[in-house]
């Protein structure tokens, strides 16, 4: 005789309580349970007949659970027939809400979205009424024909000078905002340079400029740049008492963003950055964007300290877009952002940020070839697309 059938196969840190955890919320029955101690024990159970096989965490059989902070790609999807008892019955017993219950009228679903505390994302339905497939795929082309798609790009870049002949390698990506460490003071750039005038726009409109930094005679400073006729940008003049170089500014009168040059002044980098996060505590909030090089990386900065920036802006529901959109731990990034030896292509690290409120999802993140663009600078350009809401697009 052949025997068929799937299974879905859960590593978990205990299989008991979690086995305890999921019987709480669901309707759930035991197949077979093992007790042999922490890291061997293991779980099989059913939900409305769907098979599941819980396993300890064991790295000795490379059995690994999920760890903290990194999101999960598949989600286990339940359909229940009371999702406000089941969702209350989840949060109560510990879980963390993602979605909250959500009615969808036209597919005639109700649907939620959490967490569990071992790692795990569970999705509920609950279907309200029955509607058939061509009903469904009508409603969802007219849903996405109405979503207006209106994205943010931003891109920012250490230039490390002469941005008046280096704008040309960046302006193929036509983002909506440039913000440019190390560039020089656009007000001294010869008129007769056409092209980068035509890259910045109208002068004195279409950019923002503070430096500070002097090198071989000539200022070096921060630079936002809006590159779209049809934004608008106005600087929001925060009195910063001259240190370092920050700009904060608002785009078509309703997207903060607090670019940043982050320099060794009178403390070490992650000391500069914290003293001046600390003096506009009370203005940084989830409606900035915040950008730059902000020279913050725990593994060759002060690690408590850049670990207190950390909480600063996930206090403040500010998360890092790369980190975000391919799911890496703050220490742990796979791609780099500067190099501190070009010719040797060596003594990396990952400095250079966009930070997001949790209310604009990312749709897309890029950071370059080393071999095109370390020729240019010892920074990659970071470039971020960011969603916008409806009430943040431009009319």
């Amino acid at each position: 005789m052949t025997i068929t059938g799937v299974e879905i196969d859960m590593i978990v840190s205990d299989s008991l309580k979690a086995l305890e955890l999921y019987e709480k919320i669901f309707d759930v029955e035991r197949i077979e349970v093992t007790d042999f101690g922490k890291g061997k024990s293991e779980a099989v159970f059913s939900i409305f007949g769907s098979r599941f096989h819980l396993l300890d965490e064991n790295p000795e059989y490379h059995l690994f659970a999920p760890k903290e902070g990194v999101s999960q790609s598949m989600w286990l999807n339940v359909v229940v027939p009371d999702i406000r008892e089941t969702y209350a019955t989840a949060i109560s017993a510990g879980c963390m809400e993602i979605q909250p219950i959500t009615e969808i009228s036209g597919l005639g679903i109700m649907n939620a979205l959490f967490t569990d505390s071992f790692g795990y994302i569970w999705m509920l339905h609950q279907i309200v009424k029955e509607v058939g497939y061509e009903e469904r795929l009508r409603v969802m082309k007219t849903n996405f024909e109405n979503v207006n798609d209106n994205y943010l790009k931003i891109l920012t870049w250490n230039c490390h000078d002469d941005f008046f002949n280096k704008f040309k390698f960046i302006s193929e990506y036509d983002a909506d905002v440039y913000v440019i460490q190390e560039c020089e003071n656009p007000d001294l750039i010869d008129p007769k340079n056409s092209d980068f005038f035509k890259f910045v726009g109208e002068r004195e409109k279409d950019y923002l400029w503070i430096g500070h930094d002097i090198k071989n005679g000539n200022e070096r400073g921060i630079g936002i740049f809006v590159k779209k006729k049809d934004h608008t940008l106005r600087n929001n003049n925060w009195i910063d008492n001259g240190q370092g170089h920050y700009i904060s500014c608002t785009i078509d009168g309703k997207i903060n963003i607090l670019g940043m040059w982050v320099r060794e002044e009178k403390q070490h980098y992650e000391d500069e950055l914290l003293r001046y996060l600390n003096k506009h505590e009370t203005e940084i909030d989830s409606s900035y964007i915040i950008v730059g090089d902000l020279n913050l990386d725990e593994r060759v900065g002060v690690k408590k300290t850049s670990r207190e920036i950390l909480r600063y802006l996930d206090d403040r529901d500010l998360f890092s877009a790369y980190h975000q959109y391919f799911q890496e731990i703050h220490g742990c990034e796979k791609k780099q952002t500067r190099c501190g030896n070009k010719l040797l292509n060596e003594n990396w690290s990952h400095i250079d940020y966009v930070f997001v409120g949790k209310n604009r999802p990312v749709a897309e993140v890029k950071l370059e070839d080393p071999n095109k663009w370390l020729e240019h600078s010892d920074h990659l350009p970071l470039f971020v697309k960011i969603k916008l809401k409806n009430d943040e697009m431009s009319e």
